[in-house]
């Protein structure tokens, strides 16, 4: 009995608030604005050994990341502008590497001016792979992986979904939001602070780490699946 209140008085704590540090909102933008009616689109297909590097860097948008069983990756990224010529610019680089994936956005030059994309990033991903995501300018969803995760330099928040079955510990450090946590077999690791989460999932093992966020963070359970 003692076991069982000592277990939901864990997972109570976890679902408490991490204050935020300021009140500030986030200045990531909205992707409903009607005058950015130019599109193109990449939509690829790879197929991924198991445990493979996949990295997602330098995104002016959101990334949605689901996961399945399989060793199939689907890449779908629109970009979004005002007018055709803002297209030549803001470019997204899919490169298949000998260990894996990356997904990345074109390093902004002096060229670049005033010229604003948008992208919409959306990954079909195996489960089984070592991911890495940074320098987002927006909302990041990332499905169940099984293997280690590391988000990075998010300007909007973060959802990560967990196995049911999940071996992990999780770091949270530098947000700027409040970390909610609804997984199962979750054991808080040190003392609660503001901007710093750390716990044990199931037996731990994994490394799951979340740093600068600038936004709230959500682990859930199930995952995001495509």
């Amino acid at each position: 009995m003692k076991n069982k209140t000592l277990l939901l008085s864990l997972v109570a704590l976890i679902a408490l608030i991490i204050a935020p540090m300021t009140a500030n909102a986030q200045k990531h933008y909205n992707s409903d604005d009607g005058s950015y009616t130019e599109r193109d689109e990449i939509n690829q297909t790879y197929t991924l050994a198991s445990g493979a590097r996949v990295e997602v860097r330098g995104i002016n948008g959101t990334v949605d990341i689901e996961t399945a069983a399989g060793s199939t990756a689907e890449v779908h990224v629109v970009r979004l502008a005002r007018n055709r010529d803002d297209l030549n610019y803001h470019k997204i680089f899919v490169e298949q590497t000998a260990d894996g994936l990356v997904v990345r956005g074109e390093e902004k030059n002096h060229d670049h001016g005033e010229h604003q994309v948008r992208h919409q990033v959306t990954l079909r991903l195996p489960r089984q792979i070592d991911l890495g995501v940074s320098g987002v300018n927006g909302r990041t969803t990332v499905g169940a992986v099984d293997g280690p995760v590391k988000i990075s330099g998010i300007n909007g928040g973060v959802e990560i979904g967990f196995a049911e079955d999940l071996n992990a510990d999780v770091e949270v450090t530098g947000i700027n939001g409040r970390v909610n946590a609804d997984v199962p077999n979750v054991t808080v690791m040190g003392k609660l602070e503001r901007n710093t989460f750390r716990a044990r999932v199931g037996s731990g093992g994994t490394p799951i780490i979340i740093n600068g966020i600038n936004g709230s963070v959500k682990l859930t359970r199930g995952g995001i699946t495509g």
